[in-house]
């Protein structure tokens, strides 16, 4: 039979392989949406780029997440742009660019009020403010994946 100390010893090393599972399919999910902007960016007629497409794997550093919040509504407004100027429907996901920059905000200032309180309101507030910005990030991926769609054609047409 097992002693209590071993059992415990396995499952911390069980808890650590889970957590690494888990933070290798995140990091390869969010890699997936950077070479979606990426694309977004490369869509673009070359004056119209707010930047070069390569800048937006900078969103991998944690010092940069404000990069990543400029960039997307950065993106997005020059998506939208060009899809207006081919008469085309759809903005590119700026809206949903700028409510992630307002929810993500939000979420920071829950959690630093969380880490001041450590009040049960700021962890659930957190919590649903976090299930809210990876829905608007499922739809921000797929209004760019759409304009980028909708783009390509017409950006190989003029090549």
């Amino acid at each position: 039979m097992e002693s209590l100390d071993s059992m415990i010893s396995n499952a911390g090393i069980a808890g650590v392989a889970a957590g690494l599972l888990v933070l290798h399919i995140g990091l390869a999910v969010f890699a997936s949406y950077l070479i979606t902007l990426q694309n977004g960016v490369n869509a673009l007629p070359a004056h119209k780029r707010p930047f070069v497409g390569n800048l937006v794997w900078l969103a991998i550093v944690p010092l940069f997440s404000l990069w990543y919040l400029l960039g997307i509504i950065l993106i997005s407004h020059a998506l939208r742009d060009e899809i207006k100027d081919h008469n085309l429907e759809g903005d590119g996901g700026f809206l949903i660019a700028i409510l992630i920059v307002i929810v993500d905000s939000l979420w920071v200032l829950l959690g630093i009020g969380y880490l001041a309180t450590q009040a049960l309101f700021f962890a659930i507030s957190g919590g649903l403010l976090f299930v809210a910005g990876v829905v608007l990030w499922a739809l921000h991926w797929s209004q760019v994946h759409t304009a980028i769609a909708e783009l390509r054609p017409r950006s190989k047409a003029h090549a």
